[in-house]
């Protein structure tokens, strides 16, 4: 019984509250001043009390206050800013120039260790596991790779001489006697 109550009780309380929601999204459609509407529809969907649209419109209307007596006017009705506000936005795009500059160079100089480090190589199978119809071997030069294809064919073996062959997007390809191998290094 008072769980048919509970259902009962939680639709009524939903609708009356979206209804409640909807008059007031249609009072602030009514307004026609952009500050006001928009502070109407901040303190709805912002959740702050009904009383505190005024007092945000009051704080707006300060700080744009504030900023035009920060501004010089001329002669002719235009605007000049401050010599100190242009200085700062100058020397900080300055500084963000010189650090994209610095991110593009260690991107470019990242790019050429990549090309180098992967360049194809040949090398001896020190030791071969089978693990998970996939096998997971370690070359001569320390490195463990594992084939990423099912390596049944591949048939490798300890001694065998493989070479592993860069492939497009970082992959890589183990190529033997028996064909060519997707393959991923482990460690």
């Amino acid at each position: 019984m008072k769980k048919i109550l509970f259902l009962l009780i939680i639709p009524s309380l939903s609708v009356s509250l979206y209804a409640h929601q909807d008059t007031e999204v249609k009072k602030c459609l009514d307004i026609s001043e952009p500050e006001k509407r928009l502070s109407c529809f901040d303190a709805l969907f912002l959740n702050v009390p009904q009383d505190e649209p005024e007092k945000l419109t009051e704080t707006l209307e300060l700080e744009s206050n504030k900023n035009i007596k920060k501004e010089d006017l001329s002669d002719l009705g235009q605007v000049i800013k401050p010599q100190r506000e242009t200085e700062e936005i100058i020397e900080d795009q300055r500084q963000e120039i010189t650090s994209l500059k610095r991110t593009i160079k260690d991107i470019s100089n990242n790019k050429d260790n990549i090309a180098t480090n992967s360049s194809s190589f040949n090398s001896v199978i020190v030791s071969v596991e089978y693990r998970q119809s996939k096998f997971r071997f370690k070359l001569d030069n320390g490195q463990t790779w594992q084939l990423t294809d099912s390596g049944i064919r591949a048939r490798l073996k300890k001694g065998q001489t493989i070479k592993i062959e860069p492939g497009g997007m970082r992959s890589f390809f183990l190529v033997n006697s028996k064909g060519r191998f997707r393959a991923k290094q482990i460690k």
